[in-house]
């Protein structure tokens, strides 16, 4: 049974005559996947179409390569690696859609272990929200003063209202 980690073996052969040769073999045994963390995206809500994909893949026998998919798969897409980070994994999307979306990240060190646990939803929301005032109406003229102030806001992912008075 051989450990993990380097090993070198070396053989020599002689036959009758006193004619001797030698040979040497360097290999690494590693069966642990690589450490993948998540840095980009986010677990939240984006209001851009451009997204960056960020990974930290770490492992003893050195990184190999990191992909991520938006389609469980189906389309895989290359990371670089950052020559100034070895551990750095980025690449960018500039065309991402509305909604929801979940990025697998795809990392094999340099002896083929795979690492393809680390998942990540965020979402896209570029749709500015619609607001339609209802009192007072725009230019009116009125001696009273106290007034309703009131309004619609529509937007699929609305988050809070507010409103300022003579600011």
């Amino acid at each position: 049974v051989w450990d993990a980690g380097p090993h070198n073996v070396s053989i020599w052969v002689n036959d009758s005559a006193g004619n001797e040769n030698k040979t040497s073999v360097t290999f690494t045994l590693d069966g642990v996947n690589p450490g993948v963390t998540i840095n980009q995206p986010l677990n939240q809500t984006y209001s851009t179409t451009t997204i960056n994909f960020n990974v930290t893949a770490t492992d003893g026998t050195g990184m190999s390569t990191c992909l991520y998919t938006l389609t469980a798969g189906l389309t895989n897409f290359t990371m670089a690696n950052l020559s100034t980070s070895p551990t750095q994994w980025t690449a960018s999307n500039t065309t991402m859609a509305q909604g929801s979306h979940t990025a697998r990240y795809y990392c094999n060190d340099t002896a083929n272990n795979l690492n393809n646990t680390q998942v990540r939803t965020f979402f896209i929301d570029t749709v500015i929200p619609v607001i339609t005032f209802e009192l007072p109406a725009n230019g009116t003229n009125t001696t009273v003063t106290t007034q309703d102030v009131n309004f619609t806001a529509i937007d699929t992912n609305r988050g809070s209202c507010w409103y300022s008075n003579d600011t």
